[in-house]
C-alpha cells in the first residue's frame, strides 16, 4: 500500500477482512490508519462491524453519534451530513462508529453504506473499512468499493480453514486479484511456506505475535 502523501495513490478504499474473529482485523485497521495519518493523509475509518464493533474502544473514543444516528436523521446522507456524525481522534483520523446498540445494525441497508463510502472517498485520501467476519450482501458492497482487500488470518488451523473458504468466495466474486493475505502471528509450528501451499496464495505481509503489546493497546485505547 503506497503511503507517500505526494504520490498519486489517493482516494483509496482499504477493506480489512477476515473469516474468523480475533485474528487482528481491528488492530490492523486502526494502526494502519494511524500510520497513514502520520504521513499527512486525510483518513477515515468506518467501523462496519455493525453489531460488535471495537474501533472506538481501540482508539479510546465514546460518542453517542454513530452510523445509526446518522441514518436515523438522514437516510440518504451526503458528505456534509456524514461529517457531522464522525468522531475525531487526536491523530486527526475521523471515525464513523458502529452503533452503540447492536440491534440498530440490522437497519443499515446496502444502498446506504454504498452512498456513505462513495461520499467519504471524495473527501478523504484513505477510507479504511473494518468489517465483521461475515460474508453477506454488505460485504459484497464493500468488496465492490474496495481498492485493496487486506485478508487477515492467523496461523491456527481453524483460522486457516476459514481463510481458505473465504479466499474461494472472493475468487468466485471476482475480487481475488485485489486481495492481499496478511498473516498475524508468525511463531506457529506451521511454517509460512506450508501456509502458502495450503491456501494456494502467497503471504503479502506477516507480523510476529506480540500479544502483550496488542492487549495493552486495546485495554488502554492507544494504537501502537
Amino acid at each position: 500500500i503506497e503511503t507517500d502523501s505526494t504520490s498519486s495513490n489517493k482516494s483509496k478504499v482499504i477493506l480489512v477482512f477476515g473469516t474468523k474473529g480475533g485474528v487482528g482485523k481491528t488492530t490492523l485497521a486502526v494502526n494502519l490508519g494511524l500510520e497513514l495519518a502520520q504521513r499527512d493523509n486525510k483518513v477515515c475509518i468506518i467501523d462496519a462491524n455493525f453489531q460488535f464493533g471495537n474501533v472506538g474502544n481501540m482508539m479510546d473514543i465514546s460518542n453517542p453519534n454513530t452510523i445509526a444516528e446518522l441514518l436515523a436523521e438522514e437516510s440518504n446522507p451526503n458528505i456534509d451530513s456524514i461529517r457531522q456524525f464522525l468522531s475525531l481522534h487526536n491523530s486527526g483520523i475521523n471515525i464513523l462508529l458502529a452503533p452503540n446498540n447492536p440491534e440498530d445494525g440490522a437497519n443499515i441497508t446496502v444502498s446506504q453504506i454504498e452512498r456513505i463510502v462513495a461520499s467519504l472517498r471524495t473527501y478523504y485520501d484513505y477510507v479504511i473499512i473494518d468489517t465483521a467476519s461475515i460474508i453477506d450482501d454488505m460485504l459484497t458492497a464493500f468488496l465492490d468499493a474496495a481498492s485493496t482487500v487486506l485478508f487477515v488470518t492467523s496461523s491456527d488451523i481453524v483460522s486457516l480453514r476459514n481463510t481458505k473458504k473465504g479466499l474461494s468466495v472472493l475468487e468466485a466474486l471476482g475480487d481475488f486479484e485485489k486481495s492481499k493475505l496478511v498473516l498475524n502471528g508468525t511463531d506457529s509450528q506451521i511454517s509460512k511456506g506450508d501456509i502458502e501451499r495450503a491456501l494456494g496464495v502467497g503471504i503479502w505481509q506477516s507480523f510476529p505475535k506480540d500479544s502483550k503489546t496488542a492487549i495493552a493497546s486495546a485495554n488502554q485505547g492507544r494504537p501502537f
